[in-house]
């Protein structure tokens, strides 16, 4: 993996996979034993495994059989072979050895041309046309509230999601949000990552989600359009006075009663999470 412009050295071929481990069945012994279909399908499953694990910008696929895949999963591309002892080099040297960072996949990005041609789209109470009101698709990483210059990107997980809402709130005791703000698929999605960058919000914010999606009990879905939610990447909490738990059991909206995520700051350093108030988030 490249993080940060840095090679870290990850050893994952050998994790137990199936009845054997992943380089059993997507390396050259799995393409010999097993047919190509078959071949190609532990590909993308053990690739769609990986992304979820791992959850990183782009992935790059190589070997000397990935010209042998019909089609590549969603945001990977082929990696040239010729590259291979290079990077594989660079594991070994110190931590000023910064590799280049990959180049995008050629329709990653045509995509996000497209995407940032467009107009930004969003809710918002402030007066049309000021910059506070220009909401962008943001990036999927890292996953949580990121506080960035000029605002702040929020990115969250969810693979069969419809839609998603960030809601805004003035403070942890108010009933409804004073901003929402839709992320929709074709403009806010990657892989299953959703994704918005809000200029102007500030380490304090008080946010939450709801998402809705397909309610099928069959299969263990169950979404709920009206509930809010924390952000499962949160690094702080707040409870409004009104809180109570057992009106997210119960049908019906339960924002006014709902815990509240807020933007940390993760590069501060004083210890402990304040709220705007002055109270440590630790109190009951």
């Amino acid at each position: 993996m490249i993080v940060e412009g840095i090679v870290e050295p990850m050893e994952l071929a050998h994790l137990p996979y199936r009845k054997g481990t992943y380089e059993d069945y997507v390396g050259r012994l799995g393409l010999e034993r097993d047919c190509k279909k078959k071949w190609r399908r532990h590909v993308a499953d053990v690739v769609e495994r990986l992304v979820d694990a791992l959850q990183p910008d782009k992935t790059v696929i190589g070997g000397g059989n990935v010209h042998k895949l019909k089609s590549l999963p969603m945001r990977c591309r082929q990696g040239d072979n010729a590259n291979a002892f290079l990077c594989g080099f660079r594991l070994w040297v110190d931590d000023k050895g910064v590799p280049s960072n990959l180049p995008p996949h050629p329709r990653q990005r045509r995509a996000t041309e497209r995407r940032g041609s467009k107009s930004p789209c969003g809710m918002s109470m402030n007066a049309p046309g000021t910059t506070a009101n220009v909401v962008t698709p943001g990036e999927s990483a890292p996953l949580g509230a990121t506080v960035r210059p000029g605002g702040v990107n929020f990115s969250v997980y969810s693979k069969r999601a419809t839609l998603i809402e960030l809601l805004l709130f003035d403070d942890e005791n108010a009933r409804q949000p004073s901003r929402i703000i839709p992320l929709h698929a074709d403009k806010h999605r990657t892989y299953h990552y959703w994704h918005v960058f809000v200029p102007a919000l500030r380490p304090g914010q008080v946010y939450a989600y709801r998402v809705h999606g397909p309610y099928e009990l069959a299969d263990g879905l169950r979404f709920d359009g009206e509930k809010v939610l924390l952000d499962p990447y949160g690094f702080a909490v707040t409870v409004p006075e009104a809180y109570d738990r057992g009106a997210a059991a119960r049908p019906g909206d339960n924002c006014a009663t709902a815990m509240k995520s807020v933007v940390a700051d993760r590069t501060a350093t004083t210890g402990r999470a304040i709220d705007r108030s002055g109270g440590p988030w630790s109190r009951p």
